[in-house]
């Protein structure tokens, strides 16, 4: 089975893509900050890491360097998450897979996640 960590702070949204991909099949890890993002990733080895943006304690722009320069992650997939940037920019100035704007539509989601385990498999 599929693992995907969802690093996103708002508990509601949170839940929402849990149960969301649950339902669709894979087993998800979860975190509420990007420091805490960054240790699953490295200790847990996600297939695909859903990165929100606006994070506490390390924010997700930097938790995402994190998780790239970390031999142990680098090769994760990453989907970014925001509400409030302009989604184009953030993934030219990331090393993202994908990007996905908030509010979503969550046939979308499923679909971007299915693509990015699909890619992990491949690495």
């Amino acid at each position: 089975m599929a693992r995907v960590l969802v690093v996103e702070d708002d508990r509601i949204i949170q839940d929402l893509i849990v149960q969301v991909l649950e339902h669709a099949g894979y087993d998800c890890l979860t975190a509420v900050d990007g420091f805490s993002g960054v240790d699953i990733a490295r200790t847990e080895r996600p297939d695909v890491i859903l990165m929100d943006l606006m994070l506490p304690v390390m924010n997700g722009v930097d938790a995402i360097r994190a998780i790239r320069s970390s031999p142990e992650t680098r090769t994760c997939q990453i989907i970014a998450m925001s509400a409030g940037r302009n989604l184009a920019q953030v993934s030219g100035e990331l090393d993202v897979d994908s990007v996905l704007g908030k509010p979503f539509d969550v046939d979308v989601l499923i679909a971007d996640v299915a693509l990015h385990v699909r890619q992990s498999f491949l690495h």
